[in-house]
């Protein structure tokens, strides 16, 4: 039976959806009456039958709700099954239908009766992955006009609209960006990104990290369009999402400095919490050691840890790369940070074009899934292909989809899509049944997707 329980001076009750009004011990004696608990005209004996049949008991003490306390009192005393037992102070008297008060609490009985049958075990959920998105705010070298014919920032917008609309159908708890969000670090640019991203703001929490393409700018000399990235780690990403806007969201944990260069984010499905790692590209030593405190110190967290530059196309972890900052590489990164901890479970990074998967072992025995995708080397520059995957804690699985909103269409390779095992219930533990003897209904299944027409293969561009 499902019971909502408020200590102290709160309600306390104990109610299912089909033993409202027509309970026997809620009885009417007159047409302006109503009689609600232990007091109501019906034996002790008829009530506590009606009680362990129906599990519901409402008490009125003066005109209010019975209040729990701490010690017993001379009123008659009820046990209300599945609680343990507690003192309730019942008065014998009746509470006149007609009168405004009686109507409103009838009425909150009934809605926190609803809210106490709500299953806490979680549903089905969806994250979103943005891979690079550089070619879609491509605007001081316009190389992507260039090879492509035209502007590509649609595409980014259509990414977006395309999360805020699907978000009730799929779950959407959390959306990521993998970096390099712009292609030269250049304002319009950046305008570019911040409008994309503010299509989510107050409707789905979101994340991004900086890649190459974001910080370190500097024109070279070899041709027109030619240019270096990452010589150092100024970026303007502070000036279109600053600290100060996210500070204040629920979803916002923390940061290493004054910045969102690297943070920590927090989402939930039922009883699942989750944490979300953001790291700079190659971040330093003492990033990653700030990184390890952060999650030594949310032990009950779920980890994903995103960053921009971590496994190549052949399923390797990064070892080295021609860029001037200093920093970890993926498998750096790895041996200091990633399977250090039990709680982290997946990495997600782009920058090399393509896809890769790759599943390692932590020192603590832990699965780890690594998983790379960046599709700016597709058709027009990335065509609006994104990742969807879907968390599904009653199979223990994550369902990996590869989606473009444009065309309505998923890529069905096996490197496109897939599932991964990922323990999220216990064995023996199942959905099927909710706390209040009812199926619960599963906003999304294993094969539910998120456009409404038929999807066919498509061949990869």
């Amino acid at each position: 039976m499902a019971a909502t329980r408020f200590r102290s001076s709160m309600l306390f009750f104990s109610a299912d959806l089909h033993c409202r009004l027509d309970h026997p011990s809620v009885a009417r004696t007159s047409p302006t009456t109503i009689w609600i608990g232990p007091s109501s005209p019906q034996s002790s004996a008829d009530r506590n039958a009606s009680l362990r049949s129906c599990g519901n008991e409402v008490g009125v003490s003066s005109g209010r709700l019975a209040q729990k306390e701490t010690e017993p009192h001379d009123d008659e005393q009820t046990a209300v099954p599945g609680i343990p037992s507690s003192p309730l102070r019942v008065a014998r008297r009746a509470v006149p239908l007609n009168s405004a008060f009686a109507r409103a609490l009838v009425g909150l009985v009934l809605f926190l009766s609803s809210v106490g049958c709500r299953d806490p075990r979680p549903e089905p959920f969806t994250l979103v992955v943005l891979p690079d998105t550089q070619c879609y705010c491509d605007t001081r070298l316009r190389q992507s006009a260039q090879k492509w014919g035209r502007d590509l920032r649609e595409y980014f917008y259509a990414q977006t609209n395309w999360i805020r609309s699907a978000k009730e159908k799929l779950n959407i708890r959390f959306v990521v960006h993998e970096g390099d969000i712009t292609q030269t670090d250049d304002p319009e640019e950046w305008a570019i990104a911040r409008n994309a991203m503010a299509t989510l703001d107050g409707h789905v929490p979101y994340c991004l990290c900086l890649g190459n393409h974001d910080m370190g700018y500097r024109k070279t000399e070899e041709s027109p369009s030619s240019y270096d990235t990452a010589i150092d780690r100024s970026t303007r990403f502070e000036d279109f999402f600053p600290r100060s806007s996210f500070a204040n969201q629920r979803s916002f944990g923390g940061s290493y400095d004054e910045t969102l260069d690297n943070s920590y984010w927090f989402f939930e499905e039922g009883e699942l919490e989750f944490m979300v790692v953001s790291l700079e590209f190659k971040p330093r030593d003492e990033v990653l050691g700030w990184a390890n405190r952060i999650v030594r110190e949310h032990p009950g967290r779920r980890t994903i840890v995103l960053t921009h530059s971590y496994l190549n196309a052949n399923n390797e972890r990064i070892t080295s790369d021609g860029y001037r900052v200093t920093g970890n590489p993926g498998e750096a990164m790895w041996q200091k940070f990633v399977s250090l901890h039990a709680n982290i479970f997946l990495v997600l990074c782009g920058h090399v074009l393509g896809e890769g998967r790759l599943t390692s072992e932590g020192i603590h025995g832990n699965p780890v899934h690594q998983l790379l995708a960046d599709y700016q080397g597709w058709n027009d520059g990335g065509e609006s292909w994104l990742r969807y995957m879907t968390f599904i804690p009653e199979e223990n699985r994550i369902q990996v989809y590869t989606y473009n909103p444009v065309h309505d269409s998923e890529q069905l390779e096996p490197s496109s899509r897939f599932s991964l095992p990922y323990s999220m219930l216990k064995s023996g533990e199942s959905n099927a049944t909710s706390l209040c003897g009812k199926s619960p209904q599963t906003r999304i299944s294993s094969t539910t997707r998120a456009p409404s027409t038929p999807v066919s293969p498509v061949s990869r561009p």
